[in-house]
């Protein structure tokens, strides 16, 4: 199998597990609907599906063009069906590292989201001014912990999108500079 279609199936894998935890996170709403109380309904289901909303925005896409996907972590890969080559490996990092990219930022994405949601929210001030107290509910150490935590989940996502191939270079050549290879196997020594 060519390292062009093992990167196919592996975007074809990850869209479906992402197009699947969708369907299951739309299935809790019903649940989220009834629970919710009647005036902070609407508010509440938008913001409880956001995950769902972008694992499946992301999943689809992922699914629909894994090709496309396959195409730009191999660009100048055989795409021949009947095609064998021996997989090495630091094309199969270069896929790990794109489908981790892609799976840190359909995590990232909702948690940034919920972390400005809720320092929007913590600004806004009561009948009598800014009340310190919500403030500090809303945007405490955890929150700023979870947007620091969302933050750096889409900044790595997009830095292992922005060049996979050049990830796992880097890696090879690093594991170079410690005496191993990721592109060769070890040989035992002669004596």
């Amino acid at each position: 199998m060519s390292s062009h279609r093992v990167a196919f199936l592996a975007f074809k894998l990850l869209g479906l597990w992402l197009i699947a935890s969708a369907v299951m996170g739309a299935a809790t709403m019903p649940y989220i609907w009834q629970t919710s109380p009647s005036e902070a309904r609407g508010g509440t289901a938008a913001f409880l599906s956001l995950p769902w909303l972008v694992a499946l925005g992301i999943g689809l896409p992922v699914w629909f063009s894994a090709d496309w996907f396959a195409s730009r972590v191999f660009p100048g890969a055989n795409v021949d069906e009947g095609a064998t080559t021996a997989l090495r490996t630091e094309p199969m990092f270069a896929v790990g590292a794109a489908i981790i990219g892609l799976f840190l930022l359909a995590e990232g994405i909702p948690a940034l989201a919920s972390a400005l949601y809720f320092f929007g929210r913590s600004l806004e001030s009561g009948v009598l001014g800014p009340d310190e107290s919500r403030q500090r509910l809303l945007w405490d150490v955890e929150g700023k912990a979870n947007a620091l935590a969302g933050i750096t989940r889409v900044v790595l996502g997009l830095a292992l999108l922005a060049g996979p191939a050049k990830w796992a270079a880097a890696v090879s050549r690093i594991s170079q500079g410690f005496g191993g290879s990721l592109l060769e196997e070890e040989k035992p020594e002669q004596r």
